[in-house]
């Protein structure tokens, strides 16, 4: 005969996840603030540092295996480069502002102006050879 099973007990049940508002504000997550259409301004156009931004999204393979390599870069430039991070799935805009048609895509500014793209997974050295020569 088949077994019956029974729900589990509520005490083992996950809580329900609280509700988002529709836009977010900046926030850092591992040395790298995550910024959106209405933070990037300041945050990197104004910036009187040079600034990295990382396209990048949720699904993304490759950018899961970025994202360490910008992690440590961060924190090892801190004070010398900002970097953040833009979620092209939730700020498309900027995405096709700045040309990224692939993900990830690096782009680095100084003085509110594009130096140099990186696009696809790279290593630590390699990017640090490419930002180093913004600075």
């Amino acid at each position: 005969p088949a077994a019956a099973f029974a729900p589990a007990p509520a005490a083992l049940a996950p809580a329900a996840a609280p509700a988002l508002p529709h836009r977010r504000t900046s926030f850092r997550l591992g040395g790298v603030a995550k910024v959106g259409v209405e933070e990037f301004g300041d945050a990197v156009l104004a910036s009187e540092l040079p600034v990295l931004v990382f396209f990048t999204t949720a699904w993304c393979g490759p950018c899961r295996l970025v994202k360490p390599v910008v992690n440590q870069y961060a924190s090892d430039m801190a004070g010398v480069v900002e970097v953040v991070s833009v979620d092209t799935d939730e700020d498309l805009e900027l995405a096709q502002e700045y040309g990224v048609y692939s993900v990830p895509t690096l782009v680095a500014f100084k003085r509110g102006e594009v130096q140099e793209r990186m696009v696809g997974a790279f290593s630590y050295e390699v990017l640090s050879a490419t930002i180093d020569k913004v600075l």
